[in-house]
């Protein structure tokens, strides 16, 4: 529902107010292995701040490139057992 209704939007403090966006916060961790998946589609920056609020991690903080963002998030993902 969230990328249905924000897939338009580029705002991405007005996409993490959806309260889609809000509810997939709310389930924590158990939304981590979607929010993995997802970040390797085309909306890829659309989760990061979602992995960030959920994990309370910023790995990224050092990289601009959406490549590179993908890529340390799937490397986290491994390492944390998702």
């Amino acid at each position: 529902e969230v990328k249905k209704d924000c897939g338009n939007l580029s705002d991405l403090d007005k996409i993490s107010e959806h309260p889609s966006y809000i509810k997939i916060i709310e389930k924590g961790k158990t939304s981590l292995p979607l929010l993995l998946r997802e970040i390797n589609n085309d909306s890829c920056m659309f989760w990061i701040k979602a992995l960030r609020k959920i994990t309370g991690e910023f790995p990224d903080k050092e990289v601009s490139k959406t490549k590179d963002i993908r890529d340390i998030w799937n490397k986290w993902g491994k390492e944390n057992g998702y």
